[in-house]
């Protein structure tokens, strides 16, 4: 037996694979996981193919009933391991969450030994998601895989739903995809309108204007001041 805890879904694959790939290599067969039947001499296809069948029985044994039926067609161990991860993993769900939990790591009330072993923990979890490469183009994927990652993380609770619906897609966007997205999303929302604001402090303005000229116009008659009377000036004065 493979491991204890078979395979159920995507909520403990990757527990269940890295006891499959512990267990396969203490065999000595990891190979047969990543290496596919045509690339093996044909000289010694016949005992490979053999050794690959009895891996791939104990494999089947090593998943719930429930969801064998998604993986029994396949009855070598690089194909069937291959289809179980692109079943039951999305690395931009693992990436956001190892990346939030980087972004949000505190030591709080943790002693120190235990905040650094969970530090030293998340680089690892990190660096499964994102391992080293030399290659520059596969760097630049993963660069923009993480600031894409940043960018969804950041978002308000108002997009929570465009960003389940990105993380949950079938196939990866890239960093530019996901800005446009979000740009076409900020450019339909309703936003107080300029012409709006500038009408009402022009209405403001008049009616402020109109109601000081209405004072004046009411009870602002001429007034003597050597008489005392209303209706002509002092220098106007009979």
């Amino acid at each position: 037996m493979i491991t204890s805890e078979k395979l159920v879904g995507s909520e403990n694959y990757l527990s269940w694979s890295a006891s499959v790939e512990l267990w396969f290599m203490g065999q000595g067969y990891e190979d047969h996981l990543v290496t596919q039947e045509a690339n093996i001499p044909d000289v010694d296809k016949v005992q490979w193919r053999k050794i690959d069948a009895q891996l791939c029985s104990v494999l089947w044994q090593s998943v719930d009933p429930k969801i064998l039926h998604h993986l029994r067609a396949y009855k070598i161990c690089f194909k069937f391991w291959n289809q179980a991860k692109g079943l039951y993993t999305n690395d931009i769900q693992r990436l956001y969450k190892v990346t939030s939990s980087i972004v949000n790591v505190r030591q709080q009330d943790m002693d120190l030994s235990t905040y650094i072993g969970q530090i030293a923990s998340l680089k690892e979890e990190f660096l499964t998601v994102m391992p080293l490469t030399t290659d520059v183009g596969d760097q630049r994927i993963q660069i923009d895989k993480f600031f894409m990652v940043l960018t969804l993380i950041g978002l308000r609770p108002d997009l929570e739903t465009v960003r389940d619906q990105i993380l949950g897609s079938s196939s990866i966007p890239s960093l530019d995809d996901v800005f446009a997205r979000l740009l076409r999303i900020s450019s339909t929302q309703t936003l107080p309108s300029d012409n709006t604001s500038d009408s009402s402090v022009l209405v403001s303005q008049t009616n402020s204007r109109g109601g000081r000229s209405g004072n004046r116009g009411r009870g602002q008659r001429p007034h003597c001041t050597y008489y005392n009377k209303l209706g002509h000036t002092r220098d106007r004065c009979y």
